[in-house]
């Protein structure tokens, strides 16, 4: 054992027997990859703005903000507020709610491409829906997406190359569906659409650090051939500009996926866009239930983080 395990052992003493449980427990000992370490992973109990303490508690600058859903820290008062308001409400009213339509009248007020959206439980869902409007508005079935990004892990998200994919237990017909671009290559882009009349989107990962005139040109190629453009701004909206990556660059993407910030630290995601695209979801298109979409718990957490973020400057604070 060298010096750095032996004071990580000494440090997080309570840690152990919880990792130890939890390695009987879950596939991996984690239930996210992201949350393996060595020799094992650290509990933290609690939370409070830029600070969280494990189980031993040790405190830490909390770098990670809930996988970047936390823009405004851990335990801000007023999502607090929010949600042990509705607790005691309610937590799930199987109806529409005043939340949600102030959660998503705050979608569309900071982001101008937003005509109409839907929401949906997380990320990962958001892109599944934002891809099946493509195909359903378009009549095609093929998705473009750019080597090396993350749209979550729907299978058609995740296709990569036949062994990856079979390790990840994708079919092997959905590599069919999907296209992977190199990043960063408008000549590559334009191949594609040239040679391909199945398109019915490409999708760019708005956090990707691309150059802007990349970006513009994106949007260009995928106008003049007329095939849809998707932003995944999972991790960009409200972080990048109050209107995500696009607000940055001044792009108006057709679909546009959001989830972290948008639900104030609680799950839940969202696609929004062009009306005559986003309403392929109705009566004679898209079918869409989902138990737990706009929730009055993650609506009145995103609405009050929304509107504060809108508010208070937010994104200016974060840039700096």
């Amino acid at each position: 054992m060298n010096r750095i395990e032996a004071k990580f052992i000494e440090m997080h003493p309570q840690s152990k027997p919880l990792a130890d449980k939890a390695n009987g427990l879950f596939a991996e000992g984690v239930t996210h990859v992201s949350r393996q370490m060595f020799p094992y992973p650290v509990y933290m109990e609690r939370g409070l703005g830029p600070l969280k303490w494990d189980v031993d508690g040790n405190e830490y600058i909390d770098y990670k903000t809930g996988h970047g859903s936390m823009i405004l820290g851990q335990a801000h008062p007023a999502i607090v507020n929010a949600v042990q308001s509705q607790m005691a409400n309610g937590t799930h009213l199987s109806s529409g709610t005043r939340f949600e339509v102030e959660w998503g009248d705050a979608v569309c007020r900071l982001v101008p491409s937003v005509e109409k959206l839907r929401f949906v439980g997380s990320g990962t869902e958001a892109l599944m829906m934002a891809f099946k409007m493509a195909r359903v508005f378009s009549g095609k079935e093929k998705i473009v997406k750019f080597a090396g990004a993350f749209h979550g892990w729907s299978d058609p998200a995740y296709v990569t190359d036949p062994e990856t994919d079979r390790q990840y237990g994708i079919p092997s017909g959905t590599s069919d569906s999907v296209i992977n671009s190199p990043p960063h290559d408008l000549d590559a882009i334009d191949e594609i659409l040239t040679g391909h009349d199945d398109i019915a989107a490409v999708v760019f990962q708005g956090n990707d650090i691309a150059p802007p005139e990349f970006i513009s040109g994106l949007r260009e190629l995928t106008t003049t051939h007329g095939v849809l453009l998707i932003f995944d701004e999972v991790v960009s909206g409200f972080r990048w500009s109050n209107a995500g990556c696009q607000g940055r660059y001044g792009i108006t993407p057709d679909l546009s996926a959001f989830a972290k910030i948008l639900a104030g630290g609680l799950p839940g995601g969202c696609v929004g866009g062009r009306a005559d695209v986003v309403g392929t979801v109705g009566e004679g298109g898209i079918r869409h239930p989902g138990t737990f979409n706009a929730n009055p718990l993650s609506a009145s957490a995103g609405s009050t983080a929304l509107g504060i973020v809108e508010r208070d400057g937010i994104v200016e604070t974060a840039e700096k």
